[in-house]
């Protein structure tokens, strides 16, 4: 799963990812609530094979990059928050308490695997 997780990245470049889906997980690493959203997405993600490419940001390193994503992706800003996008495009976004085990394993199965 390693191998799917990008932390240095531009918007360009996972708009122009194709194969698959993707996930934008923007969070704070001040927050309980972050952290316990990213154990949930880490826990999927490593329960299954899958072609599911995860990019972080975190909040306090990129502020500039966060507000692109919610600019461009006309999406409101909220930490934690996933927005999944196929073929560059957004198809669901959850934050907070939301972002839960089952809705991200409906993710990572549906997400056929993909030489990136």
């Amino acid at each position: 799963m390693n191998d799917a997780i990008r932390t240095d990245w531009r918007l360009e470049e996972v708009q122009a990812s194709t194969g698959g889906c993707d996930m934008i997980f923007k969070h704070s690493d001040q927050c309980d609530l972050s952290a316990t959203a990213a154990e949930t997405i880490f826990d999927a993600l490593d329960s299954g094979t899958t072609g599911l490419r995860l990019w972080m940001l975190t909040v306090q390193d990129d502020r500039a990059l966060s507000n692109r994503v919610a600019e461009v992706l006309e999406i409101a800003h909220a930490t934690p928050q996933v927005i999944v996008l196929r073929d560059g495009a957004p198809v669901e976004v959850r934050s907070h308490r939301r972002i839960t085990r089952e809705w991200v394993m409906q993710w990572v199965n549906q997400s056929p695997r993909v030489e990136t």
